[in-house]
């Protein structure tokens, strides 16, 4: 079972939506909590909103389809807290344009990810009771 309180949670797709839903949850809940996204305006926002529960949150401006820079910045956010507990995987990648649906620059990008190292709790339905989902489902407006 996840605690939450006094984890380090790193959220993806941060800037808004459910991820930005996700991220103030996890720090309601305690969770020092970084978010991950390409726009700082609405990452620096909710940075802002999240250190009110939880003093020590952050963010990172990273687009999440360049894995290398991805890497480098989990890599940085873990020797920074020392460790990530959370890793909520919620950005989207768009498919290039005349890519087709066979995708084959997403499968190599995928088997570049150091997927040893990340815990993913994104799909994990202990970490939010049905309640919680409906909640951050609607504060999303979807």
């Amino acid at each position: 079972m996840v605690t939450v309180s006094g984890s380090v949670a790193v959220v993806t797709g941060a800037s808004s939506g459910i991820g930005r839903a996700i991220a103030r949850e996890l720090a309601a809940a305690g969770a020092t909590v970084i978010g991950v996204a390409r726009r700082e305006s609405r990452l620096a926002e909710l940075a802002d909103e999240l250190r009110r529960s939880a003093p020590a949150s952050g963010y990172v401006v990273c687009d999440v389809s360049d894995t290398d820079a991805f890497a480098r910045a989990l890599a940085d956010l873990e020797r920074d807290h020392r460790r990530i507990d959370i890793l909520v995987n919620n950005a989207a990648i768009s498919e290039p344009a005349g890519e087709g649906p066979e995708r084959p620059w997403l499968a190599d990008q995928v088997e570049r990810w150091p997927i040893e190292r990340l815990i993913e709790y994104a799909n994990d339905a202990r970490l939010h009771s049905e309640a919680d989902l409906d909640k951050i489902a609607a504060s999303t407006g979807k």
